[in-house]
């Protein structure tokens, strides 16, 4: 009986990721807002929980996606091709790293390694499935994905606001579910997805419409407001490049948005009604701890690295291997918040140099194709400094990555640059790109 169970829920499975690999197929959005609908929610529940464990391995919902995003991207090998092919050898390194790194840490260490390696194997499989679509007719589409996440995530940040109060780096509060959470009103990973949106915004539709550039800075303003120092670092790379970038009608817009914002800004600190806010800024300034100590579980890893041999240094441990250090007289075991740290850990210099290669020469190929997506890209980049890049943030990465390398021939004429034709043609419903 418990057999025919097991094979019943198999096969329902199979099922379900069939009608998923077909939808994502025919409507390549739906698998954007999977993906990208997690932001909304990680503040909340930051980790699913498990749908069913198995030989130490659990199955969350993010698996099954996964698999669906997989499949779907294996149907459509040529398209991926043709969309890395200026740069395949580096992805296929890559690739080939995380494989070993996966293969070789079940070997030693079991199928939990599996476990370990899931954050990392989420976001290959979700650029990858990214990279193996066309998206060529779907740009305004995948702009209005930006403008709905970023509704959303300003929405979740106005309701923790009203519910919990405006939390500082070292505060807590205990959730709903009953996590016990940043009393910030966003997570990281969420301020960084909602700065992305709003870089996006302001280079993709001010030039025609100041509604859409004043949505973008408030996207902006409220990921900075979360005081979040890694969403700062990343807001000034971001930023850096709008400012560059910014012309006509929408450079004097901004300019505009600045100095008034600037005004009430000093009317309200010289009144006193932001002197709390003045004093959780002051803190995030002041305050070193998390800092210096990730700093220090950087140097302790990659020392123990190092220590590993010639071989630990270029291929890194497999998957499986843990995080173990001490750090100030005490051991700790969780992940490093760093992602180039995390790479080097488990796919060596030799992957982490391939990730970093295909990042920067997609920098430099977005230098002129699109400054919306360069800045993203800088966003994500000096982000991942900081943190592990959590899954979520995968559209946003694939679409940049995409933009570069992509087979379509992304002009400056695209919505991903401002240009008061192709934001015409995309008010009246028609492709800006042809492939």
């Amino acid at each position: 009986m418990t057999a025919l169970v097991i094979i019943g829920l198999f096969a329902f499975a199979g099922v379900c990721v069939w009608v998923m690999v077909s939808m994502l197929n025919r409507f390549p959005m739906v698998g954007l807002y999977l993906m990208g609908g997690f932001v909304i929610i990680a503040w909340d529940l930051p980790d699913s929980p498990a749908l069913v464990s198995a030989f130490g391995v659990q199955v969350k919902f993010e698996d099954a996606i996964c698999l669906a995003l997989m499949a779907s991207a294996l149907s459509s090998v040529r398209v991926l091709g043709v969309n890395i092919s200026r740069l395949w050898w580096a992805f296929a390194i890559f690739l080939l790293a995380v494989s070993l790194s996966l293969g070789f840490g079940i070997l030693a260490n079991g199928l939990q390694a599996v476990n370990e390696a899931r954050a990392t194997l989420w976001l290959v499989i979700g650029v990858t499935w990214v990279l193996s679509r066309d998206w060529s007719a779907h740009f305004p589409s995948i702009r209005r994905f930006f403008l709905h996440i970023g509704l959303a995530l300003t929405a979740v940040a106005a309701l923790h606001l009203a519910i919990y109060g405006w939390g500082g780096a070292d505060s807590f509060v205990t959730t709903a579910t009953g996590v016990l959470q940043t009393g910030r009103p966003l997570v990281s990973g969420q301020a960084a997805v909602l700065l992305c949106c709003g870089l996006a915004m302001i280079l993709t539709g001010g030039a025609l419409r100041v509604v859409e550039l004043l949505t973008g800075f408030g996207f902006i303003a409220v990921a900075i407001l979360c005081m979040h120092r890694s969403v700062w670092v990343a807001a000034f790379a971001g930023l850096l490049v709008a400012a560059m970038s910014l012309r006509g009608r929408a450079l004097i817009a901004t300019i505009y948005v600045a100095f008034y914002s600037a005004v009430i800004l000093a009317c309200a600190i010289t009144s006193g009604v932001l002197s709390a806010l003045g004093e959780i800024v002051g803190h995030a300034l002041s305050s070193d701890g998390t800092l210096n100590a990730r700093e220090g579980s950087w140097s302790e890893l990659i020392d123990q690295s190092i220590q590993g041999g010639i071989g630990r240094i270029f291929f890194g441990a497999s998957f499986g291997a843990g995080w173990g250090r001490v750090v100030d007289g005490a051991f700790v075991d969780f992940n490093p918040h760093n992602w180039y740290v995390v790479l080097y850990l488990r796919v060596g210099l030799l992957g982490l140099a391939a990730a970093v290669f295909i990042l920067a020469i997609a920098a430099f190929r977005l230098f002129g194709r699109s400054s919306a997506m360069l800045a993203v890209l800088l966003a994500i980049g000096a982000y991942a400094w900081f943190y592990h890049l959590p899954w979520y943030t995968t559209p946003w990465l694939g679409v940049c990555l995409y933009v570069a390398y992509g087979s379509a021939a992304v002009s400056a004429g695209s919505w991903l640059n401002i240009s008061k034709d192709s934001l015409s043609r995309m008010v009246l419903g028609k492709n800006t790109l042809k492939a």
